[in-house]
C-alpha cells in the first residue's frame, strides 16, 4: 500500500502561495508542488509511487505523486504527476513582437 501523507498539516505555511501585498493563492502551482516533491525525493523522502496529499487552509486537495526518477542535464531529478480541482477563470492571448529583441526571453548568468 503506498504511503500518503498530509505535508501541509506536518510543515504549516510552507505551500502557501501569495499574490501582492494581501492576496493568498490557492495551494501550490503544479510549479511549485512539483519542486516540493522533488526536493522531498531528493531527501529520501519520497519516491516513485508514493502518495503524497497537500492540503491548503481552506480544505482543498493536491494529490502529488513522484511517477518516475529521471536525469535532466545530468542531474538528479523526477518526473511529478498532480491531480486536483481547478475552474477556467479567464483566458489571455500573448503576441510577440517581431521587434523585440528578447520576445523569447533572455538568461542572465
Amino acid at each position: 500500500m503506498p504511503r500518503c501523507s498530509r505535508l501541509a498539516r506536518a510543515m504549516p505555511g510552507a505551500f502557501r502561495g501569495t499574490a501582492g501585498e494581501k492576496a493568498i493563492d490557492r495551494p501550490d502551482c503544479g510549479t511549485g508542488t512539483s519542486a516540493r516533491i522533488a526536493q522531498l525525493a531528493a531527501r529520501g523522502e519520497l519516491r516513485p509511487d508514493d502518495d503524497v496529499v497537500h492540503e491548503f487552509v481552506i480544505r482543498s486537495l493536491y494529490h502529488d505523486r513522484v511517477e518516475a526518477l529521471a536525469e535532466v542535464a545530468g542531474r538528479p531529478g523526477i518526473i511529478p504527476s498532480i491531480g486536483g480541482w481547478a475552474r477556467i477563470t479567464g483566458f489571455n492571448t500573448i503576441f510577440i513582437d517581431a521587434c523585440d529583441h528578447y520576445a523569447h526571453g533572455c538568461v542572465v548568468a
